[in-house]
């Protein structure tokens, strides 16, 4: 049997036929769809079962040891998030998650094996989830990694994202301006073209070659169901500029162990699912129960309607320990933590 390929430790490859098996396992697909010829529908049938199925989650970076039952978890002191065939074990032997550059470092490695080509491109991210017009952007350094999607036969090629934690379900077509829904079908996305870096003065950028943003549709607290107010939110922005495995590589690590890194300051597990609702175990330091004890936010939410925004429709809070975050993990995301791993 043709072995997968995996070009370095730190690079994405291409799946035989056996790990291309297991992986449509993983996220819930039959395995007749093996042999698939690649398509446009094929390519929204494996990213919405992707974002389903596998969690978006940071906890490698907290937790060092998942049986120091009663150890309190530490922001950072866990360890770097694995990436190529370590990412693809984490994913799919253990069913866990990843953040972007696991999850959109794997992803590709099955496209391939369907024969879809993949371009790996990475992208700066809005810290800054307001109105832009009112509060600005925030362009973070190059923090993102996205799939760019093309095949024989293709009417161009797509953005394909199963690593950004919230995101739509559907590929988007690389023309300005197109947009497409995700799950609930309420959720909407944009991508436009523009010649610089959106909402950042042209003469500080010189040398520019177009910049691509996508953007995520939410309604002003001022919204009617009479009365729509749209606000379009920048998620982030990339330019067709392929990415070595030296770059993403160096943004992991940066990702995994520097004290100014989203993730290394940030615990979180989010699962979205078939009706709309996502589950989310969230922890920033400081956050405490209504005892005042170190804990972390389990919530659902759901995007209910077209002029209401996400809404909190449960919340508990979990000792921040290692059994019972574990515990939480096994019950709400199917994560599995075997003693050997």
């Amino acid at each position: 049997m043709t072995s997968t390929i995996w070009p370095s430790p730190h690079t994405a490859g291409k799946l035989n036929r056996q790990d291309a098996l297991e992986y449509l396992e993983r996220i819930k697909l039959p395995p007749s769809i093996v042999d698939e010829k690649p398509s446009l529908s094929l390519l929204n049938k494996l990213q919405a079962a992707h974002l389903l199925a596998v969690p978006f989650e940071s906890t490698t970076i907290h937790v060092k040891d998942w049986y120091d039952d009663d150890a309190e978890i530490e922001i950072g002191g866990g360890g770097t998030v694995a990436l190529a065939e370590g990412a693809f074990n984490h994913i799919v032997k253990l069913r866990r998650g990843g953040y972007c550059f696991s999850l959109n470092g794997t992803f590709p490695s099955l496209l391939r094996w369907f024969g879809f080509n993949v371009s790996e491109c990475l992208a700066k991210v809005n810290s800054i989830r307001k109105d832009p017009e009112v509060e600005g952007v925030d362009w973070e350094a190059l923090s993102h990694l996205v799939s760019i999607v093309d095949w024989p036969g293709s009417n161009g090629r797509y953005l394909s994202d199963v690593g950004f934690g919230s995101g739509p379900t559907q590929s988007i077509p690389m023309k300005d301006g197109s947009e497409v829904s995700s799950i609930p079908s309420t959720d909407v996305y944009r991508l436009s073209r523009h010649e610089t870096l959106p909402y950042v003065p042209p003469s500080l950028l010189p040398d520019q070659t177009p910049t691509w943003m996508l953007s995520r549709q939410i309604f002003s607290d001022k919204s009617t169901p009479a009365d729509l107010k749209p606000i379009w939110i920048p998620q982030y922005a990339f330019q067709l500029i392929s990415t070595s495995h030296r770059d993403v590589r160096a943004m992991n690590h940066f990702q995994s162990t520097c004290a100014d890194a989203v993730f290394y300051n940030f615990f979180v597990a989010t699962l979205l699912h078939e009706n709309g609702e996502r589950t989310t175990l969230s922890y920033k330091e400081g956050s405490v129960d209504e005892q005042g004890s170190k804990a972390a936010k389990l919530t659902r939410t759901k995007l209910t309607t077209r002029d209401r925004n996400d809404e909190v429709m449960e919340t508990r809070y979990v000792p921040f320990k290692v059994a019972a975050i574990r515990s939480v993990l096994e019950q709400e995301f199917g994560m599995a933590f075997p003693k050997e791993n």
